[in-house]
């Protein structure tokens, strides 16, 4: 009897209490959208599209940088955004400093079919409260430079997947750790004929 109401008792009190997963949420710094894909029917040379980073499950967040490595033979960042108008935006409603400065993206020829742009942005002055949750961290436009004349397709990878793409800390200043980066696409293709 006493160890029925020992296994009774212990039931009611474990049900009583929630129970939490130990597992905190990853973070995650990704593209929207990951895969811009046309043909020379729904885009040519000239043409303009938005690529967004995103963050999700920001912790505490300060400041962010975005770095984005592109093939610049075919693609070239026109300019960047800061959304602050945007809700969405980690930072809105706040006063912010942002480098360089809207709508220079930062953009650096790195070498054969590499190029870089790079911006940062962080609440200026740096009081809290700091971004929480999931959010927009900046806008970069590219304009198609280049599509296939034969057929076959042009690519290129979205590269944010690089030690200087990261979220600042709030408190400490210091790089959140365990940040996962997730790169996005582009491709723009010529169809062959059609038997």
């Amino acid at each position: 009897v006493k160890f029925s109401t020992i296994a009774i008792l212990a039931t009611f009190l474990l049900s009583s209490f929630p129970f939490y997963s130990a597992v905190a949420a990853t973070t995650r710094i990704y593209v929207t959208p990951q895969n811009n894909i046309y043909t020379i029917d729904t885009a040519g040379v000239g043409t303009k599209f938005n690529v967004t980073i995103w963050v999700e499950n920001a912790p505490n967040v300060g400041g962010a940088q975005a770095n984005v490595e592109f093939n610049d033979t075919i693609l070239r960042v026109t300019r960047w955004f800061e959304p602050r108008n945007d809700p969405q935006y980690i930072f809105y409603g706040r006063t912010t400093s942002a480098l360089p400065s809207p709508p220079d993206p930062g953009y650096l020829h790195l070498g054969p079919n590499r190029g870089r742009v790079l911006i940062s942005v962080s609440l200026f002055p740096p009081n809290p409260p700091y971004f929480t949750g999931n959010g927009i961290i900046c806008i970069f436009e590219f304009n198609i430079t280049k599509v296939p004349t034969d057929p076959g397709k042009f690519t290129s990878a979205l590269t944010i997947n690089a030690g200087e793409t990261f979220l600042l800390d709030g408190d400490t200043g210091n790089e959140v750790p365990g940040v996962v980066k997730t790169n996005g696409y582009y491709e723009i293709s010529k169809p062959g004929p059609k038997y």
